[in-house]
């Protein structure tokens, strides 16, 4: 069975982001006869990064039309492919930074050809299987773009299996006629059943900041210095994405050390094993941590609305479907006049071995699920 799998366009490549990308090829290399190709709507080969590990060659999906609708199955895999927010805030400028198109125009003809397969067959959209996806950033714009609209009501409608990641995006779209379920996980949770679970007890906090404003890295500095001196443990700054300068200045004031290695993407997600837990602002960062049995402190906004993709509310729907909201911590909580309650909060959740097992069995319980209903949708007609 030939497999086009189609992968979110970003020549900056991130740990994230690999993760991401790695769990499809993980996941479908173990379907019988598969044959998979990799896809994004711009040529990703001119950046390459050189990394010795496992890679992934991705095609232009614009060089490769033909072909890539000619396949048995097409994949769409992860976060905000099918948002029109994500097109307009992130992805149009990202092609034309990179010369992927010339103009807004033509980048959004692009677009509604490969992503909505505008124009293509029906028999071409009932092979398309959407996974990890999310709608969140798209809000009642979008209904008033009649051409958007009515195209991914038609992608999805006619689509052999929707999988979102999140129950908020699920939900904006249960309107249409279909009785099938439209939730499944974030792709990076998917294969957890297939990772070991952390036991080992090794008296290490895995700490990165890189997400959100100036104003509050003092206080993500102080909330971890205090969370990790409370539990008894030693914080270490890992680095999440390509370090910056202002990253060895919180790696030396947390833990009296500046490290120069930048590790590989697949180096880092093994050595999160290392840590008892992880305290960030990454949404991705968080999602990895749970999906090995290595509880996240994630912190976001809980009042600021961010139209984008990097807004807090894909956090706190992740943190709220799946019963971790006591593992979710409000910028607006740290403050003066409740800061030692949070942490108090915070340490006493962590020590609660029983929840933290429970909310790992829930978690893999509902990735098991979706790859089992995914795996019903390769079966052959």
């Amino acid at each position: 069975m030939k497999i086009s799998i189609v992968c979110a366009f970003n020549p900056n490549r991130n740990t994230g982001m690999y993760t991401v990308d790695k769990a499809a090829l993980d996941f479908f290399k173990n379907l019988p006869d598969a044959k998979l190709s990799f896809y994004t709507i711009g040529d990703l080969s001119q950046f390459d990064s050189g990394e010795s590990e496992e890679t992934i060659n991705y095609m232009s999906l614009l060089d490769n039309y033909e072909s890539f609708i000619s396949s048995d199955r097409i994949v769409y895999w992860g976060d905000f492919l099918h948002s029109y927010t994500y097109w307009i805030n992130d992805l149009i400028p990202r092609m034309l930074a990179h010369k992927v198109s010339s103009s807004f125009d033509e980048s959004i003809e692009h677009i509604y050809k490969t992503i909505l397969l505008e124009g293509a067959e029906t028999s071409v959209l009932n092979k398309v299987v959407i996974y990890g996806s999310t709608m969140l950033p798209d809000d009642s714009t979008v209904l008033t773009e009649d051409r958007y609209f009515s195209g991914i009501k038609r992608l999805l409608s006619h689509s052999r299996g929707v999988f979102f990641r999140d129950a908020l995006s699920n939900a904006k779209y249960s309107f249409l006629d279909s009785d099938r379920s439209m939730y499944g996980t974030d792709c990076a949770i998917l294969n957890s059943n297939t990772y070991p679970i952390s036991t080992k007890i090794n008296n290490k906090v895995a700490v990165y900041f890189g997400r959100s404003g100036r104003l509050e890295r003092l206080k993500f500095l102080t909330f971890a210095y205090f969370v990790t001196k409370k539990s008894g443990k030693k914080p270490k700054w890992v680095q999440w994405f390509p370090q910056k300068n202002r990253d060895r200045i919180f790696s030396y004031l947390l833990s009296g050390k500046v490290s120069q290695e930048q590790q590989q993407p697949s180096d880092i997600i093994q050595n999160l094993y290392s840590y008892d837990f992880v305290i960030t602002d990454v949404y991705h960062m968080a999602v990895n941590s749970w999906a090995r049995g290595i509880p996240a402190i994630l912190i976001g906004y809980g009042a600021k609305h961010d139209k984008g993709t990097l807004g807090s509310k894909k956090k706190e729907t992740l943190y709220a479907q799946f019963f971790l909201q006591k593992f979710y911590v409000y910028w607006e909580d740290l403050s003066l006049f409740n800061f030692h309650k949070t942490i108090k909060d915070v340490c006493s959740t962590l020590e609660n071995k029983s929840t933290i097992k429970k909310l790992n069995d829930i978690i893999r319980a509902v990735a098991l699920k979706s790859s089992l209903r995914l795996k019903q949708c390769f079966l052959e007609d």
